[in-house]
């Protein structure tokens, strides 16, 4: 009999480092970048091989509570969930392990995803899917899915893992340590020795595990939401509305994965891109070769490099390169892509 499990899809996030074309109002999990469906359509429609739409469950902000109605018409009502408040993933994952308690037995398997990242190979992502559920259920472990680096990336936290171990054929390790986003020199340093991964932000768990790990290190929020596990269904929007804001703001990693000595890491590779960036999509649309550069008519002269989204507009570059050209409504970006990451000091 097959064991049971759910997934979890975490879409509370603003996408400010693609203003403007990810707004406030509409962030990039809602918005189309490479293909005709949303981010988290993509999302959702790659899990379908191994999930039930029963079994996938959203939590947003609620301010978004509209866009997920629109764009998930057959995800069922009960299975969305809306903040009241960012308060950053611990408490979100604390609130959805409450809810799964009163609807699954205690060894289900909970996958843990982003709403908003790109996964080109989805049957080799399903594949690790797979093994970390099974390998989750039998060994009570906290997976976190670790990408393999191939170049010195800085913009990305960094998962240190124990390569000596071999008895799990080289599928997972235990983890040594979380680092954060390293400079030019440490990230070359991780490449080189091999057994550091990017932290992607995926995890897989059983639900009984993942209660003990949080009631362990996060007891203030399980504290405040403990009534979730109990209270009707119909109760829930409203408990949270009264109390979710007094949960305390931090991450899982922070919250319990870098303290507990339960977390192991599987190396994946499966064309994953968290377009944190211009130069992200700037990157994939080239490698699609996907009616790349996005503009009405762009005319360059001894210009190269250039990033360029403007549907409406004609676009002349003279003597430019590496520059991010961005146009949506009223608003206009023009940045140098190495200060990409700055994006986000411009989103309201």
């Amino acid at each position: 009999m097959e064991k049971n499990k759910a997934v979890v899809i975490m879409a509370g996030g603003k996408g400010t480092r693609l203003w403007p074309l990810s707004t406030a109002g509409e962030p990039k999990q809602f918005i189309s970048l490479t293909d005709d469906k949303t981010l988290i359509q993509e999302t959702v429609g790659r899990l379908l091989p191994y999930y039930d739409e029963k079994d996938i469950f959203i939590v947003t902000n609620k301010a978004y509570q509209n866009l997920v109605k629109q764009q998930l018409p057959n995800i069922p009502d009960e299975n969305v969930y809306f903040e009241p408040a960012s308060r950053n993933t611990a408490p979100c994952i604390a609130l959805i392990s409450y809810i799964f308690q009163k609807r699954y037995p205690p060894d289900t398997t909970m996958s843990v995803l982003p709403s908003d990242h790109l996964i080109s190979d989805e049957k080799t992502f399903i594949d690790i899917l797979k093994y970390t559920n099974q390998k989750a259920w039998e060994e009570k472990t906290l997976f976190t899915l670790g990408i393999k680096p191939d170049f010195p990336h800085t913009g990305f936290g960094y998962i240190q893992c124990n390569m000596t171990d071999k008895t799990n054929n080289n599928q997972h390790y235990n983890v040594m340590r979380f680092v954060e986003k390293p400079d030019e020199t440490k990230a070359a340093q991780y490449l080189k020795e091999g057994n550091y991964f990017w932290n992607a932000g995926m995890f897989v768990w059983r639900l009984d595990i993942i209660l003990e790990e949080l009631n362990k290190y996060v007891t203030s929020t399980m504290e405040l939401l403990k009534p979730l596990a109990e209270i009707p269904n119909t109760q829930e929007q409203s408990f949270l509305e009264e109390h979710f804001d007094k949960c305390e703001s931090i991450s899982i990693d922070y919250a319990v994965m870098e303290k507990s000595d339960r977390v192991c890491c599987t190396p994946a590779q499966f064309g994953w891109n968290d377009i944190g960036s211009w130069t992200a999509v700037k990157d994939i649309m080239e490698r699609k070769n996907d009616n790349y550069p996005v503009c009405k008519n762009l005319v360059q002269i001894d210009s190269s490099d250039n990033m360029v989204h403007a549907p409406q507009k004609n676009i002349s570059l003279i003597g430019v390169k590496d520059l991010v050209i961005v146009e949506k409504g009223d608003n206009i970006l023009i940045c140098t892509g190495e200060r990409a990451q700055e994006v986000k000091k411009l989103a309201t």
